[in-house]
């Protein structure tokens, strides 16, 4: 056989460098064992959660988060900022085409 070929016709058999002709190869842990890279639980828990976030993403509990942080918060800060700029411009004599 040659180098990458499969050693015989058959499906799923292997070939000389040891790779398969399967279409699909199932993930094995034992293969990445011996690597070198040391893992820390707390980060492969922060890890496993990021990647799983949009199977547990609930909107109701994040939408009142950015109603308040989004829209109310911006709103008070304009109309504080506003009343403190008419209070100024009313005791300078000015007035303010817009706001």
């Amino acid at each position: 056989a040659t180098m990458g070929a499969p050693a015989s016709g058959g499906h799923g058999e292997t070939g000389a460098r040891g790779v398969t002709d399967a279409k699909y190869t199932p993930y094995k842990q034992h293969e990445f064992r011996d690597m070198g890279a040391r893992t820390t639980p707390a980060i492969e828990a922060w890890a496993k959660h990021r990647e799983n976030a949009h199977l547990t993403f609930k909107p109701g509990k994040h939408i009142w988060g950015g109603l308040i942080f989004g829209i109310v918060i911006p709103v008070i800060l304009y109309n504080l900022i506003k009343a403190d700029m008419r209070v100024i411009d009313d005791k300078e004599g000015r007035q303010r085409p817009f706001m």
